[in-house]
Protein backbone atom coordinates (compact mmCIF):
# COMPACT_ATOMS: atom_id res chain seq x y z
CA UNK A 1 0.00 0.00 0.00
CA UNK A 2 3.32 2.38 1.10
CA UNK A 3 4.25 2.30 -2.91
CA UNK A 4 0.70 2.69 -4.24
CA UNK A 5 0.30 5.80 -2.11
CA UNK A 6 3.79 6.95 -3.09
CA UNK A 7 3.11 6.71 -6.55
CA UNK A 8 -0.01 8.83 -6.03
CA UNK A 9 1.81 11.62 -4.51
CA UNK A 10 4.24 11.40 -7.35
CA UNK A 11 1.47 11.99 -9.28
CA UNK A 12 -0.10 14.68 -7.54
CA UNK A 13 3.15 16.63 -6.92
CA UNK A 14 3.75 16.34 -11.38
CA UNK A 15 -0.26 16.79 -11.82
CA UNK A 16 0.12 19.92 -9.70
CA UNK A 17 3.67 20.91 -11.41
CA UNK A 18 1.81 20.48 -14.60
CA UNK A 19 -0.50 23.06 -13.55
CA UNK A 20 0.98 25.56 -12.59
CA UNK A 21 3.00 25.42 -15.44
CA UNK A 22 0.41 25.54 -17.70
CA UNK A 23 -1.00 28.62 -15.43
CA UNK A 24 2.22 30.45 -16.11
CA UNK A 25 2.09 29.33 -20.01
CA UNK A 26 -1.80 31.07 -19.92
CA UNK A 27 -0.51 34.28 -18.15
CA UNK A 28 2.88 35.02 -20.45
CA UNK A 29 0.52 34.18 -23.46
CA UNK A 30 -1.71 36.78 -22.58
CA UNK A 31 1.00 39.46 -21.76
CA UNK A 32 3.36 37.94 -25.04
CA UNK A 33 0.97 39.15 -27.36
CA UNK A 34 1.11 43.11 -26.24
CA UNK A 35 4.84 42.77 -26.13
CA UNK A 36 4.88 41.25 -29.44
CA UNK A 37 2.93 43.74 -30.44
CA UNK A 38 5.32 46.42 -29.44
CA UNK A 39 8.57 44.58 -31.33
CA UNK A 40 6.23 44.55 -34.79
CA UNK A 41 4.20 47.76 -34.50
CA UNK A 42 4.98 50.86 -37.07
CA UNK A 43 3.83 53.82 -38.08
CA UNK A 44 3.59 55.40 -41.27
CA UNK A 45 3.58 59.16 -42.57
CA UNK A 46 3.13 61.01 -46.04
CA UNK A 47 4.69 64.06 -46.75
CA UNK A 48 8.01 65.31 -45.98
CA UNK A 49 9.76 67.98 -44.66
CA UNK A 50 13.78 69.02 -46.22
CA UNK A 51 16.49 68.79 -43.13
CA UNK A 52 19.10 71.40 -43.36
CA UNK A 53 22.25 70.15 -41.62
CA UNK A 54 24.49 73.41 -41.16
CA UNK A 55 25.36 75.82 -43.40
CA UNK A 56 25.78 76.56 -47.37
CA UNK A 57 27.41 79.15 -49.07
CA UNK A 58 27.46 79.64 -52.85
CA UNK A 59 30.70 81.56 -54.81
CA UNK A 60 30.34 83.38 -57.53
CA UNK A 61 33.53 85.07 -59.07
CA UNK A 62 33.83 87.35 -62.56
CA UNK A 63 37.37 87.87 -64.04
CA UNK A 64 38.42 90.82 -65.42
CA UNK A 65 41.15 93.38 -66.10
CA UNK A 66 43.35 90.81 -64.18
CA UNK A 67 41.21 90.76 -61.02
CA UNK A 68 39.21 88.45 -59.30
CA UNK A 69 36.14 89.74 -57.73
CA UNK A 70 35.02 86.73 -55.08
CA UNK A 71 31.25 87.27 -53.86
CA UNK A 72 30.27 84.46 -51.24
CA UNK A 73 26.36 84.34 -50.49
CA UNK A 74 24.62 82.27 -47.71
CA UNK A 75 21.40 80.58 -48.58
CA UNK A 76 18.17 81.26 -46.56
CA UNK A 77 18.12 78.14 -44.39
CA UNK A 78 22.01 78.69 -43.61
CA UNK A 79 23.75 79.45 -40.12
CA UNK A 80 25.81 82.24 -39.50
CA UNK A 81 29.49 81.83 -40.68
CA UNK A 82 33.04 82.85 -40.76
CA UNK A 83 35.04 83.16 -43.91
CA UNK A 84 38.49 82.66 -45.24
CA UNK A 85 40.16 82.87 -48.48
CA UNK A 86 43.50 82.66 -49.83
CA UNK A 87 44.92 83.09 -53.89
CA UNK A 88 47.44 81.22 -55.01
CA UNK A 89 49.13 81.68 -59.04
CA UNK A 90 52.04 79.45 -59.84
CA UNK A 91 53.15 81.81 -62.98
CA UNK A 92 52.12 85.38 -61.20
CA UNK A 93 52.45 87.29 -58.06
CA UNK A 94 48.48 87.78 -56.68
CA UNK A 95 47.69 90.46 -54.41
CA UNK A 96 44.44 91.18 -52.61
CA UNK A 97 42.16 94.49 -52.86
CA UNK A 98 38.93 96.02 -51.29
CA UNK A 99 39.91 94.62 -48.19
CA UNK A 100 38.05 97.02 -45.65
CA UNK A 101 36.62 93.87 -43.78
CA UNK A 102 39.39 91.72 -44.67
CA UNK A 103 42.13 91.05 -42.57
CA UNK A 104 45.19 89.09 -43.39
CA UNK A 105 47.14 86.78 -41.42
CA UNK A 106 50.22 84.67 -42.78
CA UNK A 107 48.51 83.34 -46.29
CA UNK A 108 44.55 83.80 -45.25
CA UNK A 109 42.06 86.76 -45.73
CA UNK A 110 39.59 86.80 -42.78
CA UNK A 111 36.58 88.28 -43.41
CA UNK A 112 36.07 90.30 -40.08
CA UNK A 113 32.16 89.89 -39.94
CA UNK A 114 30.17 87.18 -39.94
CA UNK A 115 27.55 86.54 -43.22
CA UNK A 116 24.67 86.34 -42.08
CA UNK A 117 21.73 83.47 -43.52
CA UNK A 118 20.83 84.85 -46.97
CA UNK A 119 23.06 87.30 -47.21
CA UNK A 120 25.85 87.95 -49.57
CA UNK A 121 29.37 90.43 -49.63
CA UNK A 122 27.91 92.05 -52.53
CA UNK A 123 25.19 93.31 -50.77
CA UNK A 124 27.59 95.21 -48.05
CA UNK A 125 30.31 95.73 -50.86
CA UNK A 126 32.71 93.26 -49.19
CA UNK A 127 33.45 91.27 -52.13
CA UNK A 128 37.26 90.24 -51.88
CA UNK A 129 39.44 91.41 -54.89
CA UNK A 130 42.39 89.22 -56.02
CA UNK A 131 44.43 90.99 -58.36
CA UNK A 132 47.08 89.09 -60.65
CA UNK A 133 50.62 91.45 -60.78
CA UNK A 134 53.33 91.54 -62.82
CA UNK A 135 51.40 91.34 -65.67
CA UNK A 136 51.20 94.13 -68.44
CA UNK A 137 48.12 96.27 -68.03
CA UNK A 138 47.45 97.96 -71.27
CA UNK A 139 44.31 96.91 -72.52
CA UNK A 140 45.23 95.30 -76.05
CA UNK A 141 47.37 92.78 -74.07
CA UNK A 142 46.31 89.19 -74.54
CA UNK A 143 48.03 85.78 -73.83
CA UNK A 144 49.41 83.91 -76.82
CA UNK A 145 48.53 80.52 -77.99
CA UNK A 146 49.33 78.09 -75.64
CA UNK A 147 49.85 80.58 -72.87
CA UNK A 148 47.77 79.96 -69.84
CA UNK A 149 47.95 81.32 -66.47
CA UNK A 150 46.01 79.26 -63.27
CA UNK A 151 44.62 81.42 -60.50
CA UNK A 152 43.30 79.07 -57.47
CA UNK A 153 41.49 80.68 -54.73
CA UNK A 154 40.12 78.85 -51.96
CA UNK A 155 37.47 79.87 -49.22
CA UNK A 156 36.63 78.22 -45.78
CA UNK A 157 33.50 78.56 -44.00
CA UNK A 158 32.89 77.40 -40.52
CA UNK A 159 29.54 78.16 -37.88
CA UNK A 160 30.59 80.61 -35.83
CA UNK A 161 32.25 80.16 -32.39
CA UNK A 162 31.78 81.41 -28.93
CA UNK A 163 34.25 81.87 -25.76
CA UNK A 164 33.25 80.30 -22.58
CA UNK A 165 31.37 83.22 -21.46
CA UNK A 166 29.17 82.99 -24.58
CA UNK A 167 30.53 85.71 -26.76
CA UNK A 168 31.50 85.26 -30.16
CA UNK A 169 35.17 85.11 -30.92
CA UNK A 170 37.10 86.47 -33.78
CA UNK A 171 37.04 85.16 -36.87
CA UNK A 172 40.93 85.03 -36.97
CA UNK A 173 40.66 83.05 -33.33
CA UNK A 174 38.19 80.22 -35.08
CA UNK A 175 38.89 76.38 -35.23
CA UNK A 176 38.98 76.42 -38.68
CA UNK A 177 39.37 72.60 -38.14
CA UNK A 178 36.06 72.43 -36.87
CA UNK A 179 33.87 68.93 -37.41
CA UNK A 180 31.58 71.72 -39.31
CA UNK A 181 33.83 73.24 -41.87
CA UNK A 182 33.59 73.72 -45.23
CA UNK A 183 36.15 74.22 -48.58
CA UNK A 184 35.55 75.43 -51.97
CA UNK A 185 38.06 75.74 -54.32
CA UNK A 186 37.55 77.60 -57.92
CA UNK A 187 40.24 78.22 -60.84
CA UNK A 188 40.47 81.16 -63.31
CA UNK A 189 42.37 79.38 -66.27
CA UNK A 190 43.75 81.08 -69.32
CA UNK A 191 43.70 84.53 -69.59
CA UNK A 192 41.70 88.17 -70.97
CA UNK A 193 41.60 91.49 -69.85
Amino acid sequence: MDKHMEKWKRWDALRTGLLTAIAVMLVMSAVMGSAWAYFTTYATAKGGVTLHMGHEEHVDEEFNSWEKTINIASTDDSRPVYLRARAYCAEYDVSYSNSQNWTRIDDWMYYDKTLAPGKDLAGSGDQLKVRINDVPRSTDVTLKDGQTFNVIVVYESTEIQYDKDGNPIAPQEADWNAKVDTTRRSTTLGGGN
